[in-house]
């Protein structure tokens, strides 16, 4: 589980940002979906708690949050983008049928990284590694 106003905050405030009520709202709520949903889907499930939000900075606050790296877009297969709030190393296993989208993280994918980026050296500023693979209610 993040601390994602504490988190948030600080990066921020070190990118000389300010803090808002809609950044901090759409974070937290990234933080603790595990869905990967679109900007749609962040819009209609936050406007509960913002009823004033409106669509644009919803848009806006997600491309500022992947900007400062706190979140990753993920545009798949439909070109529809998806979010991400997992910045750790990990794969993206997709659904090219449904487009759902779960995490997989394990101590191999983490050893492999670790070489890879030694390897490449220099700094790396990301990395995403996509699978794609019917997900069980798709292979029935």
């Amino acid at each position: 589980m993040h601390q994602p106003d504490e988190e948030l905050v600080s990066i921020l405030h070190k990118k000389g940002l300010k803090v808002t009520p809609q950044r901090l709202a759409i974070f937290r709520y990234l933080a603790n979906n595990e869905s990967h949903p679109s900007a749609e889907k962040v819009y209609s499930d936050i406007k509960g708690e913002l009823p004033t939000i409106s669509q644009g900075t919803v848009y806006k606050t997600l491309s500022t949050l992947a900007d400062i790296g706190v979140i990753t877009e993920l545009k798949i297969n439909n070109g529809q983008s998806r979010y991400d709030s997992n910045t750790s190393v990990h794969v993206n296993v997709i659904c090219p049928r449904c487009n759902n989208i779960t995490d997989y993280q394990s101590e191999t994918i983490i050893k492999f990284w670790k070489k890879l980026s030694k390897e490449i050296g220099g700094k790396i500023s990301g990395q995403r590694f996509d699978v794609y693979k019917e997900c069980s209610t798709c292979e029935k």
